[in-house]
């Protein structure tokens, strides 16, 4: 097997974290999907040596720890994608402020900073194939939504998601209407591989509850879609319309509540957040916890500020902690 060469010192690959906005789930079956990367990233700098190592955030990895395990298994999994090509030997550096186990996408950051560095010393394929082919590591059969936003510039939409796990949904880019969301997240009662199962497992079994949720979920990513796509920048955006997203987010967790995704907390959280006049929210990404986002009501500077002080008043009076505190998009 012939080992890459390298002619560089260091090789560098940066991925994003990732806001999904529409479309939990329901992307695995076919359904659109829309979602934001966010200003989180995962960087690797490669460095060739006699002898692999990896830190990770400053802290050395080894193989036989389950973080060090799961690294040297996309290495290994990097030579099975390029077939013929085995990655050389050298340090690994990896700096992340994707926040783990939260529904940002930690392992698709990771997964697409590697992938970009793979494929600047080996061109010989897609970045968004391979590191949805690395993902298969920590979720199976991942959907490519996750590792398509890590790697896109912008707002995505993704389209006639895969009904089989060797293909990736079709990816068109969207303007950026710049919606001041709020986004958090909450301790995770569950791993995305576990809570993904267990959707497909009931899918599998024909449950026609968990079917329907799931269609809703796509008719509403749909017309989230829509809103998207035709609004033109936020603050340009009529007041029904504003309304209709922040409702469309609100049916949307409603559903996944339903599909016993959501937690006690993060229902309070959205309860109160409506109290705090907030239009609505919903989870994001497999649920258990983990990331939410919430949408604005009328929304300049000063008073954006005023209610997220007062949401986070509430939190706290409410003994909801928060793994991830309340954030801002510009």
């Amino acid at each position: 097997m012939e080992e890459l060469r390298i002619d560089s010192l260091v090789v560098q690959g940066t991925a994003r974290g990732k806001l999904l906005l529409f479309g939990e789930h329901s992307a695995v079956y076919g359904y659109p999907a829309l979602g934001i990367p966010l200003d989180l990233t995962c960087t690797i700098d490669f460095f060739p040596g006699p002898t692999t190592s990896v830190t990770y955030n400053n802290r050395d990895l080894t193989s036989d720890s389950l973080e060090g395990e799961l690294f040297f298994s996309l290495l290994q999994r990097t030579n099975e994608f390029l077939m013929g090509f085995r990655m050389p030997s050298g340090a690994y550096h990896i700096s992340s402020t994707v926040p783990e186990s939260g529904g940002f996408g930690s392992s698709a950051a990771l997964c697409g900073s590697l992938a970009r560095v793979i494929l600047s010393l080996a061109p010989v394929g897609d970045g968004w194939e391979l590191a949805n082919f690395l993902e298969g590591v920590f979720h199976g059969s991942p959907s490519g939504v996750d590792t398509g936003l890590s790697l896109s510039p912008g707002p995505a939409v993704f389209f006639d998601g895969p009904k089989s796990t060797t293909t990736l949904p079709s990816r068109r880019f969207l303007p950026d209407p710049r919606i001041p969301l709020v986004y958090g997240a909450l301790h995770r009662a569950g791993s995305t591989k576990e809570l993904v199962g267990e959707i497909r497992t009931r899918m599998q079994a024909g449950d026609v509850s968990t079917k329907g949720h799931l269609e809703s979920l796509g008719t509403i990513a749909g017309k989230a879609i829509n809103l998207y796509e035709t609004g033109g920048p936020w603050s340009s955006w009529a007041e029904k319309d504003r309304c209709r997203f922040g409702d469309l987010a609100n049916k949307a967790h409603n559903h996944l509540k339903s599909l016993d995704l959501s937690t006690p907390d993060l229902d309070r959280i959205m309860a109160l957040s409506l109290a705090s006049g907030f239009r609505g929210g919903k989870l994001s990404g497999a649920g258990g916890g983990g990331a939410f986002y919430l949408i604005p009501g009328d929304w300049s500077p000063g008073e954006g500020l005023k209610r997220v002080q007062q949401l986070e008043e509430r939190l706290l009076s409410a003994d909801i902690a928060l793994a991830l505190a309340l954030q801002t998009l510009a």
